[in-house]
């Protein structure tokens, strides 16, 4: 699966880490920005993204992406690891980026699964 990450066997018997990123992208026809709100529903552990979970951004297109990352990883021999994300992505039109609500709004979510460094 695309959202499978392995954890790089390094030697170490210690928790060796990864870097997920998120990929959220949205379109904005009238070019006044776009929120991006990830949102982490279910999880093994919390993860710490690298942004904001809410963020506007102002589109020097009518498209716009918003990539956070967290890092994760585990030892040999754990078990696997799961993250469930929600994005939310809403148009602030007409008010940009003033407005403290969105509408529009369309959702999607991702699960990641972190497998264990294995021993070759």
């Amino acid at each position: 699966s695309d959202n499978t990450y392995l954890t790089p066997h390094d030697g170490d018997p210690n928790a060796s880490s990864i870097y997920i990123t998120l990929n959220g992208m949205g379109s904005d026809p009238e070019g006044l920005g776009l929120s991006f709100n990830w949102q982490q529903i279910e999880g093994d552990s919390i993860a710490e993204l690298s942004e904001f979970l809410t963020e506007i951004l102002q589109p020097s297109s009518t498209d716009t992406i918003h990539e956070p990352q967290f890092s994760a990883g585990l030892k040999i021999n754990s078990e696997s690891l799961e993250y469930l994300f929600e994005l939310t992505v809403g148009d602030v039109y007409p008010y940009g980026q003033d407005q403290s609500n969105a509408y529009n709004i369309d959702k999607d979510s991702v699960l990641i699964t972190i497998l264990p460094e294995t021993v070759t």
